[in-house]
């Protein structure tokens, strides 16, 4: 996933359940897995890292928005909820991608579409997928329109051009990035 707009997708908070970090590579305490299928966007698979008692909860089957459901403990992110074919009513665009271009990697945040060489929009109503489109020669013109800028701020950079850098690269939105379809 390179991209959001519009809506949000599946949070956590939205049940009720508040997610511990799971490392320093994931702040926010969870990943998911999707899946388009025939019928709507479904969450497939949920990673958690939790406090004690939703831990405890968890384990009883008794976690809030999971209540009957027994996560997969993993050492090395909390629980593993797998299997769960739930249907996700975003409404708005996400952003797939494949083909990252190594050469563009900088250590921080998420990686813009830009970045991969085949990028695919899906369109979505409220969870079902209206429109799919090949991206790819539109990133790729853009990517060749970025090719002389800087990847980062360099060390004469302002206070706000860094801010404004750290802002875009833990935003998955792809605003005006792409015309509107």
């Amino acid at each position: 996933m390179a991209g959001i707009r519009g809506g949000t997708l599946f949070d956590p908070l939205s049940v009720g359940v508040m997610p511990r970090a799971l490392s320093s590579a994931c702040w926010r305490g969870y990943h998911c897995v999707y899946r388009v299928t025939d019928a709507a966007l479904e969450l497939g698979e949920l990673t958690l890292g939790l406090s004690d008692d939703d831990l405890a909860l968890a384990r009883r089957a008794a976690l809030p928005g999971f209540e009957g459901l027994t996560p997969e403990d993993d050492r090395w992110s909390g629980v593993v909820y797998r299997g769960l074919a739930r249907r996700v009513p975003f409404t708005g665009g996400a952003l797939l991608a494949d083909g990252f271009i190594q050469e563009l990697y900088v250590h921080m945040g998420y990686h813009p579409a830009w970045k991969y060489r085949e990028v695919h929009e899906l369109l979505f109503e409220d969870g079902r997928l209206l429109h799919a489109h090949d991206r790819s020669s539109v990133i790729a013109e853009l990517r060749a329109r970025l090719a002389h800028d800087p990847l980062q701020p360099g060390v004469t950079s302002s206070r706000d051009d860094i801010a404004r850098w750290v802002e875009s690269t833990f935003s998955l939105d792809y605003g005006s990035l792409l015309p509107r379809s």
